[in-house]
């Protein structure tokens, strides 16, 4: 149901309204994610019933004003801005996180004041969105079908939801429906980029692994929607999810309601609150390979998945269960103390033999602007020491695809062009300041 205002609304002065309304604002303050609007009895244009939306905003049927106001509350800092309407004027009050870049270029599409400075549009659709400042801007509209599909695409896969349009567009559909969207259907058949990301793991791209007979295995944790998870339904039943840190752990509940069946595996190491009841609980620095039960280090052994306790078990090399060497993982501490990668080998190389798949989460990925390997010392846990030899250690895996879960994707011609990149990143790491603790919530640091 709509507010009704007083008959001296439309003849009060300015003032009196915004001193009316900033009270409203305080008084609402407990739920600053809503927006209400208040419409007047007076003018064709009011709206009949409230409307709630992700965005401050408060409209009436004023004339054109404009006034800065201060809301009382978590994050009510905004603007109010004039808005002619077919039966009046209005009033908007727009959140300043969700205000328009202003170095954004003039058109459709553009990237708001929330961006969170992932890079996750930049590398999906360099065309269209550049590098400025901390964060990403609209550098050039979208003129093709083709280029709005793209632009949709890595507006979905935005973590904080700050790349927007200014009308809509039923393209935008299509473009969640095409995800989980191919790698490269020529050389990585059924090896998919998930979509849309999580705000919490600061857009971390998570990977599928389509494995018909064996079960498809999830890399990290994608942003649940019922449609997307539909459409990772239908390409088969995913058997595993391997998290390669905590940090890319929300959402795991949903997914799991969604395929019952699904072991959750993550190191022992990055437990907390939230991953307590995964399934798999690795221990010790592996490597792990998978088997009927689970992972299992031929070198270390088998852990349990009771959730109550880290039970290691000592297993001899002889007497290890069958594994499939395809797929392992790698302890490769730095980013936090239970960072591990998967390294996948899949498909065929036109020279001979299998490409190397590296999937290795927020530890290493390309950096857009740099155009060189970026390993994210600005959110380390432990330290570049650390860092640095988790990268040199994936150096000696011959990695011919390096599959980021922050940064671009990267593909080398052969694998001594990999492991030469990766040395070159874990030079660069050691050579920084050796400082332990400095996580930081949002924002990126570039080598």
């Amino acid at each position: 149901m709509a507010y009704r205002l007083p008959s001296w609304w439309n003849g009060s002065p300015w003032w009196s309204r915004a001193l009316v309304l900033s009270a409203h604002v305080a008084l609402t303050s407990t739920l600053p994610s809503l927006a209400f609007v208040l419409c007047s009895d007076q003018g064709a244009a009011a709206p009949a019933t409230p409307v709630i939306t992700r965005e401050v905003a408060f409209v009436t049927t004023t004339s054109d004003v404009a006034a800065s106001l201060r809301g009382v509350g978590q994050g009510l800092e905004g603007t109010w801005r004039g808005r002619k309407a077919a039966g009046g004027g209005g009033l908007t009050m727009i959140l300043k996180r969700k205000m328009r870049k202003r170095r954004n270029s003039s058109g459709d599409f553009f990237v708001d004041e929330s961006c969170v400075d992932c890079d996750i549009c930049c590398w999906m659709d360099p065309r269209t969105f550049k590098r400025s400042g901390l964060g990403a801007v609209v550098a050039s509209q979208p003129k093709t079908e083709e280029d709005r599909m793209r632009a949709f695409q890595a507006m979905l896969a935005c973590p904080a939801g700050s790349i927007r349009v200014m009308r809509g567009d039923r393209q935008v559909i299509k473009a969640l429906e095409s995800f989980p969207l191919p790698v490269d259907e020529e050389r990585l058949p059924g090896i998919y980029q998930l979509g849309p990301t999580t705000r919490e793991s600061m857009g971390n791209t998570p990977y599928l692994i389509v494995r018909p007979g064996k079960g498809n295995i999830m890399i990290d944790v994608p942003r649940y929607l019922e449609q997307t998870a539909d459409q990772v339904a239908a390409l088969g039943d995913v058997k595993y999810m391997i998290v390669t840190a905590r940090d890319n752990a929300d959402g795991h509940e949903r997914w799991k309601k969604k395929f019952p069946g699904m072991i959750r595996i993550l190191h022992r190491l990055d437990l907390a609150r939230k991953t307590r009841i995964m399934e798999e609980r690795l221990d010790g620095k592996g490597p792990w390979y998978l088997v009927e039960d689970g992972f299992e280090s031929p070198e270390d052994g088998y852990v349990t998945g009771d959730t109550a306790r880290f039970d290691f078990l000592e297993v001899p090399d002889e007497d290890c269960a069958p594994y499939d060497p395809t797929v392992k993982i790698v302890g490769i501490p730095g980013q936090t103390r239970g960072s591990i990668g998967v390294i996948v080998e899949w498909g065929k190389r036109k020279r001979g033999g299998k490409e190397r798949l590296g999937f290795t989460g927020g530890t290493v990925g390309m950096s857009v602007e740099k155009q060189n390997l970026d390993t994210f010392t600005r959110t380390l846990e432990t330290d570049r020491a650390t860092l640095a030899s988790s990268v040199r250690l994936l150096s000696k895996e011959g990695i011919t695809w390096l599959m980021p879960g922050r940064g671009a994707r990267v593909m080398y011609r052969t694998r001594k062009e990999g492991k030469a990149d990766l040395e070159k990143a874990a030079e660069r790491t050691e050579a920084l300041p050796n400082l332990a603790g400095n996580r930081l919530l949002f924002g990126t640091e570039f080598l």
